[in-house]
């Protein structure tokens, strides 16, 4: 306990000596129900993210069977004591570090992202085939080192990944979000596994493990990590509003931002798939809703709207955009074919219609 605690001075140690300089935010700051609001929000609209949470779940409730498992089995079927229990973790903790500092970059200059996590789930296959096969200590030991060292190759490559697929301004509470799926994932498949073994026994649950993390491989080219590789999430440069007349205060709202947009027919499918995306880049990054009105006299004339509660949360949308999430937007402005660029048109949605003044 006292080598542990000396640890854990070690690491404060290390935050206290870490000089990471700040850059002061010119963003108005968000209440806590506004910061988890927005998280699920993020979550809901962003298929990066949810691919990222999903390849983490499932790797949480499949790599749980090491903790829920491996203290039982050398427990009930190797007759380990305290000490051997001791050393049986301690092996598994030196796999983990020694994948740390060498493994896992060794593997990410050879491999992709979505290889890597290939390759530690076939790691963890086999330990799972060998914890239900092995009865001698000194080959247990070793087979808890490759458990470590498969559990860090996947769990690193899933948060490195979920750090590139995240913006810098919501990269807390999605870190949040990773480690509550995580550890829950974590905490359900432990409390799976030990039913399984009280009712089937230590070799059935292992084996069906192992049969879970090979079909868990059939989703890596479904859910592939490899789209890390195409998203730029830097902040995109500032939009220039134009000067308003009456410029509205920060709490106006309802905002409706329309743009008229002519397409032509050839560019059509085109245009609607970047629509469908840009409808996600909007609404993930704060607007309430975003619509798409076809002209019935011009087939070609499209209008854009995008609502946002407030011309503060208006503002907000565009500094959270990144350059991948604005290149969206220019490519879809770029099949505008009209004589002129596309005109914006800021609106306030009047309230007096639906709440209109008492007559005196």
């Amino acid at each position: 306990f006292a080598i542990n605690a000396c640890g854990f001075l070690l690491v404060l140690a290390a935050i206290l000596s870490w000089h990471n300089p700040r850059k002061r935010s010119r963003a108005p700051t968000e209440t806590i129900l506004e910061s988890f609001v927005g998280a699920i929000r993020y979550v809901r609209y962003s298929r990066a993210i949810q691919v990222v949470l999903l390849r983490a779940l499932l790797f949480a409730l499949l790599i749980s069977v090491i903790p829920a498992l491996l203290p039982a089995v050398g427990l009930k079927a190797l007759n380990l004591n305290s000490s051997h229990l001791g050393i049986l973790f301690t092996s598994m903790a030196i796999g983990s570090l020694l994948g740390a500092t060498f493994v896992v970059p060794w593997a990410r200059e050879r491999f992709t992202s979505n290889e890597v996590t290939i390759l530690a789930s076939l790691m963890l296959a086999v330990v799972y085939i060998l914890m239900a096969a092995v009865r001698q200590l000194e080959t247990f030991i070793g087979v808890a080192a490759l458990g470590g060292l498969g559990w860090t190759l996947a769990a690193s490559e899933l948060w490195v990944v979920a750090q590139h697929a995240m913006p810098a301004w919501t990269r807390g509470r999605l870190n949040a979000a990773q480690l509550m799926v995580s550890q829950g994932g974590i905490a359900l498949g432990g409390l799976a596994w030990g039913a399984a073994a009280a009712f089937t026994g230590f070799e059935y649950t292992l084996l069906l493990a192992t049969l879970l993390v090979c079909l868990n491989l059939a989703l890596s080219e479904p859910l592939s990590l490899d789209f890390v590789k195409a998203l730029d999430s830097e902040p995109a440069l500032p939009v220039r509003f134009p000067s308003l007349p009456e410029g509205p205060s920060p709490d106006d709202g309802p905002i409706a931002v329309v743009a008229e947009i002519c397409v032509e027919e050839k560019n059509r499918k085109t245009f609607f798939d970047l629509m469908h995306e840009l409808r996600l880049v909007y609404l993930r990054n704060g607007a309430s809703s975003v619509r798409l009105y076809e002209s019935l006299s011009d087939r070609s004339i499209f209008r854009l709207e995008a609502v946002s509660t407030t011309w503060q949360e208006h503002l907000q949308l565009h500094r959270r955009m990144t350059k991948a999430e604005r290149a969206v937007l220019d490519k879809v402005l770029k099949l505008h074919t009209g004589p002129e660029a596309p005109v914006y048109h800021y609106i306030l949605v009047t309230k007096e219609i639906a709440n209109p003044p008492p007559a005196i």
